[in-house]
């Protein structure tokens, strides 16, 4: 088991869970501040990015620079596809996807937008990728054969903070400043918009749980409330004060807990109790 963090002070550090300590393990070390890093699902690669984005191998106990991609953006968002095989990369007004081909990483693709692109995420099943251009149009890209075919455009009247697909893909969910989140469900190989949820404030960051039977959602407030499906009908199941703006959210495993950070503190809750995991 392993964690890796980014900081600014030019370093991603990954650790290794030891006999329930975490213990610093290697070192990565960048000519600028490191925004963002994550592991390829299966632990073998992983991702840094700073002025540019290098894909980095595990070889033994070594972690070993792959490829070195530029950018023309400072505020690159980037995931990989569920099987490892894609990594999509925002980057300034196109969404780049790379593929792993006999070892190497390969750019497959380029997904041009006509707005400054600042999401990617892909499905489930790897098949669909959901984009976020211009700050407040979300589009779904369909892989058919080789190409990427633009299947759908959801549009709010504000910036889109945050998107996710359901653990099944059946649903997605976008949420924005415009104070809305929308609900969208996959019907007949179309997406339809099932429910628009209202809030009092903009939203920051939405999770479902592991069961797709429940949906996180932070807003400024700050709030957390949980919605669940009641009768096939998406219902307000309960709300949670938190101190600070959450800033990101997410349900363990098996659902029966959530992690909400903010501006000074990680909380952990179980049910109807907490637990405060770091605090200023």
């Amino acid at each position: 088991q392993r964690l890796v963090t980014a900081s600014s002070d030019l370093t991603a550090k990954l650790l290794r869970l030891v006999n329930g300590q975490w213990q610093e393990e290697t070192i990565i070390a960048h000519s600028h501040g490191v925004k963002d890093v994550f592991f390829r699902p299966d632990g073998r690669y992983l991702v840094t990015v700073s002025n540019a984005a290098g894909i980095w191998e595990r070889v033994g106990d070594q972690w070993r620079q792959r490829v070195t991609i530029a950018l023309s953006s400072p505020g690159i968002r980037a995931c990989f596809s569920p099987d490892g095989n894609y990594l999509a990369m925002a980057d300034d007004s196109t969404a780049k996807i790379w593929k792993l081909v006999d070892g190497d990483w390969r750019q497959s693709a380029a997904i041009e937008h006509s707005g400054f692109v600042t999401r990617v995420c892909f499905s489930p099943d790897g098949n669909n990728l959901l984009t976020v251009s211009g700050g407040s149009i979300a589009k779904i890209w369909r892989l058919v054969g080789n190409q990427w075919q633009q299947k759908a455009i959801i549009e709010h009247s504000g910036w889109v903070n945050d998107v996710c697909f359901s653990p099944d893909g059946s649903h997605l969910v976008t949420a924005s400043d415009d104070r809305t989140v929308k609900i969208w469900k996959l019907v007949d190989g179309k997406w339809e918009e099932s429910k628009v949820i209202m809030h009092s404030g903009f939203i920051s960051k939405v999770s479902f749980s592991p069961d797709g039977n429940h949906l996180l959602i932070s807003s400024e407030g700050p709030t957390n409330k949980i919605w669940g499906v009641v009768n096939g009908r998406w219902k307000e199941k309960v709300t949670i004060a938190n101190a600070g703006l959450v800033r990101n959210t997410s349900f363990s495993p098996d659902g029966h807990h959530f992690v909400t950070a903010s501006d000074c503190n990680a909380t952990v809750w179980v049910l109807k109790s907490v637990e405060n995991a770091d605090s200023c």
